[in-house]
């Protein structure tokens, strides 16, 4: 399936129209965006800019053995570990219904059989709260897993990291160990530079209650659940394709790392693919193409071959930018911060010759 997303969104917004003087730096411009997702800020802030935006599925999600990840969620729910730590929105979905059968909020059938692509096991409407015990805390990495992790458990995480998943091992809370990890009853504190799920400025963060107030942490246990190993557990689902860095700098801190294949991504059929688009590369008509994950990347050379000149590379993050260079091609722009803003800027910086676009734009938030 593909589509392009040359259209009005869904605020009555045309493309071009929130920059200052009417100006849209990326008007006449086409960026493939490899992957179909459903309300994409990163397709809506493109196309604000003026980009007409092609949006193709380059690959497909493969769950991970339903045991591993049955007992990865036993664990959570029950709180024997002290730290889960989730790389990816991605990792958050294809937990979900085994958190949900665990917690009993959903029958085995409903939770494990529900269709890839939906949001949960209730006809597609916002899955019950997930409860996870307080004493298990959790990390994640960048906004985009903060907010899939709220959605399902109603709770924010205790730790945003920004950036790659190396960005964790620079978080005190984890790169110290589990001598330096506090006491359930304080919470963490995210860098003053950073905003919480809930865009709330940087500080305290934790667990809310439905009514959006602090939980409090009077009641809670010192140490995880079960046997003392668990307070240095860290459970961390991920891709069967992830970069061993995160694993292997917590182990080196001391941790008892429990990793867990959540899915893979696999390349996606060539025949899935918009007719013209094959066409469209080999002819130098795409103008940039946003590669999102180091999968993405060998999806998109796999399936349509190496970018002509002309055709700008933008990856979102370090660890894509390594991937894609280590395939030997050339990345044009790394995005500043994996958010639409920052991939904004950095297919601007490609596309543009004019100084005064490849500085930060004044623009309307889309995160």
């Amino acid at each position: 399936m593909a589509q392009s997303t040359s259209r009005t969104d869904s605020a009555g917004i045309q493309p071009g129209r929130p920059w200052e003087g009417g100006r849209a730096p990326l008007s006449g411009r086409v960026v493939l965006l490899p992957r179909l997702k459903e309300g994409d800020r990163i397709a809506s802030a493109l196309e604000r800019a003026g980009a007409r935006v092609l949006r193709a599925a380059v690959t497909r999600t493969v769950p991970g053995e339903a045991a591993a990840l049955e007992a990865t969620a036993h664990r959570i729910v029950a709180g024997e570990a002290a730290w889960l730590v989730l790389t990816s929105a991605r990792t958050v979905k294809a937990l979900a219904p085994y958190l949900l059968a665990e917690a009993g909020l959903a029958t085995g059938d409903q939770a494990l059989h529900q269709e890839p692509g939906t949001s949960g096991p209730h006809n597609g409407s916002v899955p019950p709260h997930t409860p996870i015990t307080p004493s298990l805390r959790v990390a994640v990495v960048g906004p985009a897993t903060a907010r899939a992790w709220t959605e399902l458990t109603g709770a924010a995480p205790d730790l945003v990291a920004r950036g790659s998943a190396a960005a964790l091992l620079k978080e005190p809370a984890l790169a110290g160990g589990p001598e330096a990890t506090p006491s359930p009853h304080t919470p963490v504190r995210i860098p003053e530079s950073k905003t919480d799920p809930r865009n709330l400025p940087g500080g305290v963060t934790g667990r809310d209650d439905s009514d959006g107030r602090a939980r409090a942490f009077s009641d809670v246990p010192d140490s995880p659940h079960g046997a003392p190993e668990a307070a240095r557990r860290v459970l961390l689902p991920a891709s069967a394709l992830a970069d061993p860095a995160l694993a292997e700098g917590l182990r080196r801190a001391g941790w008892e790392v429990e990793q867990v294949a959540a899915y893979t991504t696999v390349t996606a059929d060539a025949r899935t693919l918009p007719p013209d688009l094959d066409g469209a590369w080999a002819a130098g008509g795409v103008d940039a193409v946003v590669l999102t994950a180091p999968s993405t990347t060998r999806a998109v050379l796999e399936l349509l071959g190496p970018p002509p000149q002309g055709t700008g590379l933008v990856a979102i993050g370090a660890t894509t930018a390594a991937a894609t260079r280590k395939l030997g091609l050339t990345v044009a722009a790394v995005a500043p911060s994996p958010t639409p803003e920052g991939v904004l800027q950095a297919t601007i910086d490609v596309t543009t010759s004019d100084p005064t676009l490849s500085t930060t734009p004044r623009l309307r938030s889309t995160s």
